[in-house]
């Protein structure tokens, strides 16, 4: 984080997904505490976990300010998990880039 910030980087997106939610939380807090309050933070899981992962992850940083929690969930194009996790734990979520299909992008 440290030579980040000295070559004025303002922000970034952390791949979490990994096996543990809690160890992911440790990751991003660690991030935070270092590059300060206003540093633009995100997070991306590359649809990893099951809703109740994601949900977890995201109540253990809910005061770290994430921009917004990417693709937390395997999906397959049923976005109820996604939405789940958004009205459980208040985060951001975003997703779609991976989308190759016409009507999928278009719901």
């Amino acid at each position: 984080m440290t030579g980040l910030l000295e070559l004025g980087v303002g922000g970034m997106k952390l791949k979490v997904g990994g096996l543990d939610p809690d160890a992911d939380a440790v990751r991003a807090r660690t991030v935070r505490e270092a590059a300060g309050d206003g540093f633009i933070l995100a997070a991306d899981a590359n649809q990893a976990w099951t809703p109740r992962e994601a949900i977890r992850f995201a109540r253990l940083v809910e005061d770290l300010d994430l921009v917004w929690l990417e693709e937390p969930c395997r999906w397959h194009n049923d976005l109820r998990a996604m939405r789940d996790v958004r009205f459980a734990a208040g985060v951001r979520v975003c997703a779609g880039q991976s989308e190759y299909s016409a009507p999928a992008a278009a719901s």
